[in-house]
């Protein structure tokens, strides 16, 4: 008996070691079908992306597209800007209800054809157009004036509407900066065709060069800061997001990436901070490189910038929020100088027209006075002919002409007087608040604009 109960124990080890090793065998053998399984996903997950991404860069040309938003919204095209803005200055300086889209539109073509536009895709220059906002009272069509880009499926998947409203906003800012810049040009140029007819008026040369200073300063921020906006912001965060889209495996990325390089234009120019951007999005500041959390989806544009492994290098120094500048006052400080520069524009136009008004009544003058020697009288006595009635008519006395330039003289230098110390406050307070930036390209634009301590 004890032999057959050994017999049937070895029995019962036997069979149950042949089970173990048909279970690990059958086990071993579901891993690698759920390996190759895996394997196959991710091989058509592959060829899927592939496939997408040729259809949308090759067939829908993405990247031509992305680079004409640049180049017409962003204002990159210089030459056809500069030669719209120039045809469209009179059209916009009429009251908003009084400008009409179909005038607009004419004037686009026009510049797009007299410039290097016209080498562009035919499919990037049919979708040109004009959008006009809505109007508020006082507003004149400089202020609802926007350069539009249509887009249609499956380009809208990653350029979205949302996209295009922040396309739309960093458009409206970089329009003022160059209808600022646009006028101060005029301004200059404005003062040196009126330089030789203007020598003779002794009385208002030094008011003359009191506005030539002012008008230096504001030209000096002016293109500092457009310098900055078309080559620190617009060209870096542009070369970032060519490397991004050549880079992304799938269309996920490619989304990441565009709204990343949105994000850093709007922080980059001052439009919207890291802190405001994260915000509106709901997520707090994570470290530079640090990947978590899953893309958003092409339908719906986040207009923050957080980081995503893989999708886009950080830019910027990564600090948090207690070291950025407070945007909402650059914000302010900066319409505040783009008011004041326009305003001052304006009343330079207004100095140089009665200015030159007396310069041709000082003409009709000596015409009159070499009419009159020329008959053998006195150029200029008590019962002359020579003076008018009317404002532009000719001195009577050469008296006259030295009290009216003594006139202006003393009302501009007051308009300049004010001018200038609102200006040079509003430009100290926008240099201060540049101040706590840990941002070396904004630690660059202050030492730009103020690289010789003047303001301080």
């Amino acid at each position: 008996p004890e032999g057959g109960e050994g017999e049937a124990d070895a029995g019962q080890g036997r069979a149950v070691a042949i089970t173990g090793a048909e279970s690990r065998g059958s086990s071993r053998s579901t891993d690698r079908r759920t390996v190759q399984l895996l394997r196959a996903i991710d091989r058509a997950a592959w060829a899927t992306n592939q496939r997408l991404l040729s259809i949308l860069f090759d067939k829908f040309h993405l990247l031509r597209h992305c680079r004409a938003l640049k180049q017409y919204v962003m204002l990159g095209q210089g030459d056809t800007i500069q030669y719209l803005m120039d045809l469209l200055s009179p059209l916009l300086s009429e009251e908003a209800s009084r400008v009409y889209r179909h005038q607009l539109v004419a004037q686009l073509e026009t510049a797009v054809r007299a410039s290097n536009a016209h080498l562009d895709a035919d499919d990037v220059l049919e979708r040109l157009d004009v959008k006009l906002l809505q109007a508020s009272p006082g507003e004149t069509g400089w202020d609802v004036f926007v350069l539009d880009y249509h887009l249609d499926p499956p380009l809208n998947c990653v350029i979205t509407a949302d996209a295009m409203s922040k396309y739309y906003e960093i458009f409206t800012f970089l329009w003022r900066l160059k209808r600022v810049e646009h006028s101060l040009s005029n301004a200059w140029r404005l003062e040196m065709t009126s330089e030789h007819v203007t020598r003779e008026m002794k009385e208002v040369r030094a008011t003359l060069h009191r506005f030539h200073v002012v008008r230096n300063e504001m030209i000096h921020f002016i293109s500092n800061l457009h310098s900055y906006m078309m080559f620190e912001v617009l060209e870096t965060s542009w070369e970032a997001l060519v490397r991004n889209l050549e880079s992304a495996a799938n269309l996920d990325e490619v989304v990441v990436a565009h709204e990343q390089y949105l994000g850093q234009i709007m922080q980059k120019s001052l439009i919207g901070s890291v802190s405001d951007l994260e915000s509106e999005m709901g997520i707090s500041p994570m470290p530079a490189g640090h990947a978590s959390g899953r893309p958003p989806s092409p339908g719906g544009f986040s207009r923050g910038f957080g980081a995503r492994g893989g999708a886009a290098p950080s830019q910027g120094s990564g600090a948090g929020a207690g070291d950025e500048p407070d945007t909402h006052s650059l914000r302010r400080g900066m319409q505040t100088l783009f008011d004041l520069i326009l305003r001052f524009c304006n009343v330079q136009g207004n100095l140089y027209k009665r200015v030159l008004d007396q310069v041709a009544r000082l003409r009709s003058t000596r015409l009159k006075i070499l009419e009159r020697t020329g008959k053998q009288k006195w150029g200029i006595d008590g019962s002359s002919e020579v003076g008018g009635s009317d404002e532009l008519g000719a001195y009577g006395d050469p008296i006259e002409m030295h009290t009216v330039l003594a006139s202006i003289a003393g009302e501009f230098n007051r308009h300049i007087g004010t001018i200038s110390s609102e200006y040079r406050a509003a430009f100290r307070a926008f240099l201060d608040s540049l101040k706590p930036t840990s941002s070396e390209n904004l630690k660059f634009l202050r030492f730009r604009l103020d690289f010789n301590l003047y303001y301080e």
